[in-house]
């Protein structure tokens, strides 16, 4: 008598069927710079400061029809006031 193949679900982080959000590979780089327009050592200073970032992101798995990863800009703007 044969008996009759039992499959067994996959259980574990990245397996077949798990969500988008478990991430395989998270990259980013970042650059920034500081502009200094005013400085006085009684009064403070006034600063610019911009920054930009770039991200990647690859899934365990992938759906079918889905994208395989994603790719995000960021960029920040700030003007400080420092107190002396």
């Amino acid at each position: 008598m044969t008996s009759p193949l039992v499959t067994k679900p996959f259980i574990g982080f990245g397996g077949i069927n798990s969500p988008n959000s478990a991430n395989r590979a998270l990259q980013e780089g970042t650059i920034d710079w500081t502009q200094t327009f005013w400085k006085n050592p009684q009064y403070g200073a006034v600063l610019m400061v911009t920054q930009f970032s770039y991200l990647t992101r690859a899934p365990w798995f992938v759906a079918t029809g889905a994208p395989k990863n994603a790719h995000l800009g960021m960029g920040y703007l700030s003007i400080r006031y420092v107190l002396p």
